[in-house]
């Protein structure tokens, strides 16, 4: 089977299926078509990634001497994060209860969190006939001595998933994503007013977008790298706040791709990972003056190099980022060769085995990754207290960091949201 329709397939499914299935569905992924639900959804490894600029804070790592490769590494991100489950959100609406979401919106205004729509499949993998479905719902709320206090729920007025999300000030930019091609090419803000959710277009992207990256800088929003016009890409473009205008600027240099990480620091736009049929580890830096592209080191622990498809990231200091998830690189390659080759009742054969497998089995990652921009070095911080995510949001408000529910293996989300204590 050619690789465009085999691609399409997983997209269909979810994110389990990773960019098979997992790449829109993704609350990570959607471009693949066999690895996660979502991708086999998306990509089939499911959901895009919504992502915040974050409050810089001030860099306190020191260089670790050689000692042990893994006490290096811990030394040089000096970092360490305990995680908590803290709870769980109200069931959208018109169903019983949140069985959790990938490709999910998350942000943070002003000390509340703001997340919401992704997808999930309430009545099951789409081999038992269960449908995807993009949610609607919107939620604010605030954590008190490890309490989650919903201040706000509301449901827009079209599902929302697989967008990238960004903050700057007191706004939640969610850009793309929709229901439809049509709605996947609007660019929203989110505000709040006395702890209301209040929802606003304010412009239309060049072409529909999903599982991409997105930053902003100086009143733009700059965007792509992701799923546009249904097709991954290597496009890039700002989309000006102010006047409404999209300006196409340099291609990113890799390969197209989807469900990337991104990360802003100064004017400097990282981006690593990703993936297709297969998964990329490398990473690029865009300067923004420049409107140019330069490679850096690929994602890897010990010269082990380690997929982030899927993952999410944010800013935990001036100078790094933290990421936590990604589908496996050697269960997502694999998976996506043998489908092309698979048609009809044996091609749903395969994906009805492949999903019945537990979470252990997908492997992805649970290495809480740190990227230093100064030093253009990976370190770890060790590994998650919980399932590895696809499509969740990765958060961070002051000392605090959130894990924000996801997908932990192809057509099968978590509820749960985890905090965690920045050190």
């Amino acid at each position: 089977m050619e690789f465009k329709r085999v691609y399409k397939y997983l997209i269909g499914l979810s994110a389990g299926a990773l960019l098979v299935a997992c790449s829109p569905d993704n609350g990570a992924v959607d471009e693949a078509e066999a690895p996660t639900e979502e991708v086999m959804d998306e990509t089939a490894a499911e959901e895009t990634t919504p992502k915040d600029e974050k409050t810089d804070e001030q860099a306190t790592d020191e260089t670790a001497t050689d000692e042990t490769k893994e006490t290096a590494d811990m030394a040089e991100a000096s970092h360490q994060i305990d995680w908590e489950k803290i709870g769980e959100l109200p069931a959208p609406d018109g169903y019983d209860e949140n069985i959790g979401v990938a490709g999910i919106i998350g942000g943070v205004i002003d000390g509340k969190i703001v997340t919401g729509g992704g997808a999930n499949f309430p009545d099951g993998p789409p081999t038992e006939g269960g449908e995807k479905v993009i949610h609607k719902d919107l939620y604010l709320f605030d954590v008190e001595n490890g309490d989650i206090n919903v201040l706000d729920q509301i449901s827009y007025e079209h599902g929302l998933g697989y967008g990238a999300s960004v903050v700057h000030e007191d706004t939640l930019y969610y850009v793309g994503g929709g229901e439809t091609p049509e709605t996947s090419a609007d660019i929203l803000a989110i505000t709040t007013e006395n702890d209301k959710l209040q929802v606003e277009k304010i412009g239309e992207l060049e072409v529909p977008f999903e599982n991409g990256i997105a930053e902003y800088h100086d009143g733009k929003i700059y965007y792509g790298v992701g799923k546009l016009d249904g097709e991954a890409s290597s496009d890039f473009y700002a989309f000006d706040v102010e006047s409404g205008e999209n300006t196409p600027l340099a291609e990113f240099p890799g390969e197209a791709r989807s469900q990337s990480v991104s990360e802003i620091f100064s004017n400097e736009i990282v981006v690593f990972g990703g993936g297709s049929s297969v998964t990329y580890q490398d990473g690029y830096r865009y300067n923004i003056e420049e409107d140019a592209w330069e490679e850096l080191a690929n994602v890897a622990i010990d010269g082990q190099e380690i997929s982030v498809l899927g993952a999410d990231s944010t800013k935990i200091s001036d100078t790094e980022m933290l990421v936590v998830g990604g589908f496996d690189e050697e269960v997502w390659n694999r998976v996506n060769a043998d489908l092309a080759d698979l048609e009809g009742e044996e091609k749903d054969a395969y994906m009805k085995e492949y999903y019945s497998h537990p979470v252990e089995y997908y492997n992805w990652n649970k290495q809480m990754l740190v990227y230093n921009i100064e030093t253009d070095e990976w370190t770890t911080l060790g590994e998650i207290s919980f399932d590895a995510p696809a499509g969740a949001a990765l958060l961070k408000d002051g000392e605090n960091v959130y894990s924000i529910m996801g997908e932990i293996k192809p057509t099968v989300r978590t509820p749960n949201i985890y905090q965690g204590i920045l050190q």
